[in-house]
């Protein structure tokens, strides 16, 4: 049934121009409450972060990320030769808070974390992830969390704080809880500044006609 709705919304004309974003932008920023100036589709979320190392990691920038955790982080972090520290978790499967806050304090270019994280599925407390977030606001440092899993959790929301803070960013997948992997859709909600600077890596037209329809069509739902 979705697919017969999906094809039927496509005529020869759509396919003979780039995908018109427009309404898919206006849509999904206003499902997560924020305005449509911090939010930059993507191609996947693994685009989105590979689009924040190449714009905001320089050769031998310390980078702090968590072990285990989704690969193409370090594989990206490898590819733009960061400086990579790895926080560890216990036989709990709990992270060391003041290790975290620790590593902070050095001034690092960055903190990536997946949260949940894969593959383990487990989540960083709220308010220690909050903790982090201020305390590495507060030193300059940047903290991108992967939240591809984020439908899955009952972690706390941060949409609406990445509007006012700089060194925040969200990357967020139709690929896990919308079963549209196949479209490779992602995107990243940031600070208005931030996004124009993500802007200049991103590839034109990336997007395809089938992410922006099906896309489209489960937001609305």
């Amino acid at each position: 049934e979705f697919l017969t709705q999906l094809y039927s919304s496509i005529d020869a004309e759509d396919l003979t121009i780039y995908p018109d974003q427009t309404e898919l932008y206006a849509q999904l920023a206003s499902c997560r409450g924020i305005p449509e100036e911090n939010l930059l589709l993507s191609n996947g979320s693994d685009s989105a972060i590979k689009a924040f190392f190449e714009t905001f990691v320089d050769q031998g920038d310390k980078v702090g990320i968590l072990s285990p955790t989704y690969a193409m982080i370090g594989v990206y972090g490898t590819l733009y030769g960061a400086d990579l520290t790895e926080f560890k978790y216990d036989q709990k499967m709990r992270l060391n808070l003041p290790e975290i806050l620790s590593f902070i304090a050095t001034k690092p270019r960055c903190l990536i974390f997946a949260n949940p994280n894969q593959p383990i599925g487990s989540s960083i407390p709220d308010d220690h992830l909050d903790e982090i977030i201020a305390f590495a606001e507060s030193n300059g440092v940047a903290c991108l969390i992967d939240e591809a899993y984020f439908e899955f959790s009952d972690n706390k929301d941060r949409c609406r704080d990445c509007c006012n803070n700089g060194f925040l960013f969200l990357t967020r997948s139709f690929s896990k809880s919308m079963g549209l992997a196949g479209s490779r859709l992602g995107y990243v909600i940031s600070h208005s500044e931030n996004v124009k600077q993500l802007i200049k890596v991103k590839t034109y037209a990336e997007i395809n006609l089938l992410a922006v329809k099906s896309a489209l069509m489960l937001l609305k739902q």
